[in-house]
């Protein structure tokens, strides 16, 4: 009933206690800044004593702040920038300047981002997911979360990760998705507790307990706060103790259990008197006054709101005083004592108005209708049923208005995320089109290179057999005679073989690996590599294919001997299609060749011996450079002679 008045109390200790801790703080780097010389560690200390400064001292945070800008003018650093523009943007979001403070928080995060600092870019995901939240941009403010859920290390940087499980339930809770919000506390405190961090976790679990409540699982609430009860009895936190029992107490009393709801709230009541928590004090004696008057214990109820009327008079908490007067009239009027309920709750409706504490004013306005309906004062009773119709509607439409807005967030939401799903959805569509296109093409001109391959190398075996065969019958009887011969054809046949074997090894190292890689790639999803891969094996293969058709060639006119058909060639011409042959092998172990070669200078020579020799260089020296290394390929001439 109180809520309202809870949450100051909750807010001005948590501040007291704060500001203790941080002026402690700030006082020990103020004296570390007296002695240090060096202009780096005096930009640090002064964000570091400028952040503690925030929610103190906003002046003072700003003093030092800008202190740190002047110097990061005279000696730059990317690191401190960015700490800068991030603590620049908690000092602006601590102002309500949420805007400027959005904008400080993106400069903070491109340079996070440029260094490379994960943690700290997540940690700016989540200010600008509270930023939102203040803005009551729920759509944006539940991205920035579930950017830092996607991209954190949830083992490195788990508290991070339960600070956006707790944003999050924050803000589905706003939006009245209860389910939603209790995944997501429940994940905080998970984690919170998993750390050892008691206070966040029985924060989060008393959430967790309130949206039970709200969804009518009031024993089930009940479970959390008694779990909240032991984190608080175990840190030794006596004032949320103090309000984990009034919460527990109101748990009971939906319940109808009363006698349970005053066990617990006279606990909270000695702890509250014990540490001088006068609000809590009120509160809790006049939710004891609420439990006996629905017990119809009028007497007690009746003393329960006096004392706590006099400890809210004693420390003007005026909140207080407008409830425990409501509450002694409404007791006066259960014993039709209306002469006392009327002037009791009409000491509270004055009250409530001239402080503009309006929160139970429908309450007040029905209780003096039924007051002086009772009393036959029918003139004041209508006016009072009037404003209480006034009232009722004005709540009415405040009501319907957030309703309204909740919804409104709602379906912006869900209509985002249907659209980002609609188009991923798309997206993939696509790209498995297009994959499954590329590679049934690439799976069909494979398939035909190694067909085609095959059968050419069958074919060039057995006719090189029938061919020995034939020799063998017709010229056995010349064994002797031919035998240097043949010597001397075998010789010349090895040595094809060997050049042959010698050039397609490389090409075909090629072809493995990429068909390799493209395997890996096209197992894990990566599409767009399995395409590049695609197209460089298809370049290899190409390549592969027309070598094997000159070298086949080159063969089959050399059978006998090796011998020479000296033709006029260009060299740099030769030494270009080498080059190109040899390419894709220099480029995967990123090796750069380069010619050096006129365009005018002629040899005579068999172009494919030239090209054999040529070739056997410039893979040897491929072969032996280093990776990032160079080739060069010069001419060195000598009278008559040119060497490469």
């Amino acid at each position: 009933m109180l809520k309202f008045f809870k949450q100051t109390c909750i807010i001005v200790t948590f501040i007291g206690i704060t500001i203790g801790y941080a002026q402690n703080e700030i006082d020990s780097l103020s004296q570390e800044l007296i002695v240090v010389d060096n202009i780096q560690d005096k930009i640090d200390l002064f964000l570091k004593i400028g952040q503690k400064y925030i929610y103190i001292n906003p002046d003072s945070a700003n003093l030092y702040i800008n202190k740190a800008k002047i110097s990061l003018m005279d000696s730059p650093s990317l690191p401190q920038s960015a700490n800068y523009y991030k603590i620049k943007g908690l000092l602006l979001h601590n102002k309500l300047d949420v805007d400027l403070a959005i904008s400080h928080f993106r400069t903070s995060y491109y340079l996070f981002d440029e260094i490379g600092n994960i943690k700290e870019k997540n940690e700016i995901n989540g200010y600008l997911g509270n930023c939102y939240k203040d803005l009551q941009k729920y759509d944006s403010a539940l991205y920035y979360y579930g950017e830092v859920l996607l991209q954190i290390d949830s083992v490195k940087y788990t508290l991070l990760l339960a600070d956006n499980f707790n944003n999050m339930g924050y803000v589905y809770d706003t939006l009245g998705e209860n389910v939603f919000a209790l995944d997501n506390y429940i994940n905080a405190f998970t984690l919170y507790r998993r750390l050892g961090q008691n206070q966040k976790a029985a924060s989060a679990i008393v959430k967790i307990a309130a949206i039970n409540q709200e969804l009518g699982n009031c024993n089930t609430s009940i479970l959390y706060l008694k779990k909240a009860i032991n984190l608080n009895i175990d840190m030794g936190n006596n004032y949320e103790l103090c309000t984990n029992y009034l919460d527990i107490g109101t748990a009971y009393m939906k319940t109808e259990n009363y006698d349970s709801s005053i066990y617990y709230n006279l606990h909270g009541v000695s702890i509250a008197k014990d540490n001088d928590f006068f609000e809590l004090e009120a509160k809790l004696t006049n939710q004891i006054g609420e439990s006996y008057l629905e017990m119809g214990e009028s007497k007690k109820a009746l003393r329960s709101f006096e004392k706590s009327l006099k400890i809210s008079k004693d420390n003007w908490v005026v909140i207080g005083e407008i409830y425990n007067l409501y509450g002694i009239g409404k007791v006066n009027y259960n014993i039709s004592n209306l002469v006392s309920a009327e002037a009791y709750t009409l000491k509270s409706l004055e009250l409530s108005k001239s402080t503009g504490a309006n929160i139970i004013l429908k309450e007040i306005y029905q209780l003096l209708f039924n007051i002086f309906n009772d009393s036959r004062k029918l003139d004041k009773a209508i006016d009072y049923y009037r404003m209480y119709n006034n009232v009722k509607d004005s709540i009415h439409k405040i009501e319907q208005n957030q309703k309204l807005k909740d919804i409104e967030a709602k379906h912006e939401l869900e209509q985002r995320d249907l659209e980002n799903q609609q188009l991923k959805n798309k997206n993939k569509l696509q790209e498995f089109v297009i994959f499954r296109q590329r590679l049934l093409v690439f799976i069909a001109l494979l398939v035909a290179i190694i067909a085609i391959g095959l059968m050419v190398t069958l074919y060039i075996l057995r006719k090189n057999r029938k061919k020995r065969i034939a020799m063998l019958q017709n010229k056995n009887k010349q064994i002797r005679e031919k035998s240097e011969q043949l010597k001397v054809s075998n010789e010349t046949k090895d040595k094809l073989f060997s050049i042959i074997a010698h050039d397609l090894r490389s090409p075909f190292t090629s072809l493995l690996g990429f068909s390799s890689l493209l395997k890996e790639e096209t197992e894990l999803g990566n599409f767009e590599n399995a395409a590049k891969y695609s197209n460089q094996l298809n370049a290899t293969a190409v390549s592969t294919y027309e070598l094997i058709d000159n070298l086949l060639n080159w063969s089959r006119s050399q059978q006998n001997n090796l011998v020479s058909t000296p033709q006029p060639l260009l060299l740099s011409e030769t030494v270009q299609e080498v080059m190109l042959s040899l390419g894709i092998v220099a480029n995967e172990k990123r090796v750069s060749v380069i010619s050096k070669i006129e365009d005018d200078i002629e040899v005579l020579a068999d172009k494919n011996m030239l090209l054999v020799v040529i070739r056997n260089l410039i893979s040897n020296a491929i072969k032996f450079t280093y990776k990032d290394g160079k080739v060069v390929i010069v001419k060195i001439q000598l009278k008559t002679l040119l060497f490469l």
